[in-house]
């Protein structure tokens, strides 16, 4: 069942609980960059230029953060390179930069989450060359960590893994592509159905059950 709105604070908060105590496995995405050597360079460049680690980089990063350094890089020729440098203007080279350093932040929390809960680690899978997707044990605190956010949208570019997903065993409880604001919820029966929207949850259609096991109709 689609889920319509946005879902956050206590919403939120019920619907992870819920999935949590139905499910025993938590599947994120990692999207893989198509430029990942022309942010490696530069990477370089911003840990050379501002003297600091890839840590400290993540650590400061922030819209005023990604401003400051558009602002500072965005006539930098090395960047660039001397050929490209001429046809770029500085709108350009600024929205370059920040998308750069947007994927230095993605690529560096995405890893850092993986390395966190690789004893969680069920499997590895790159169904696809734009992401990886990675299957993990629900253990508590995996949890602790889902509970943590505050909305569906805190899991999302550039900010966290994305795409979260809840099994029991092989069966889906919960997909989502965030950046398509799509957010699939699997109601087996009416008293779920109910709890979904006694906890806030809004969805696209409404649907009635066939007794208490089983959708039965879906009406616009």
């Amino acid at each position: 069942m689609l889920i319509k709105g946005k879902v956050k604070g206590e919403t939120y908060q019920k619907l992870m609980e819920y999935l949590i105590n139905k499910s025993n496995i938590f599947e994120v995405a990692i999207h893989t960059e198509q430029y990942i050597e022309r942010t490696n360079r530069y990477l370089k460049i911003f840990l050379n230029g501002e003297n600091c680690t890839l840590k400290d980089l993540a650590k400061n990063y922030s819209k005023e953060y990604l401003e400051y350094m558009a602002e500072k890089y965005k006539d930098n020729i090395e960047i660039y390179g001397k050929e490209v440098y001429n046809f770029t203007s500085p709108d350009g080279g600024k929205r370059a930069i920040k998308d750069h350093i947007n994927w230095i932040y993605y690529n560096y929390i995405t890893s850092e989450f993986v390395n966190k809960y690789k004893e969680e680690m069920i499997l590895k899978k790159v169904s696809d060359p734009s992401y990886t997707r990675y299957f993990f044990k629900l253990s508590d605190r995996l949890k602790k960590e889902i509970l943590s956010k505050n909305s569906v949208y805190d899991w999302m570019f550039p900010y966290s893994v994305e795409d979260i997903m809840f099994y029991n065993d092989k069966d889906i409880m919960y997909a989502s592509e965030t950046h398509e604001n799509m957010f699939d919820v699997y109601c087996k029966n009416k008293k779920e159905y109910n709890y979904f929207k006694k906890i806030g949850i809004k969805f696209y259609k409404k649907y009635t059950f066939d007794g208490e096991n089983g959708l039965d109709i879906i009406l616009d």
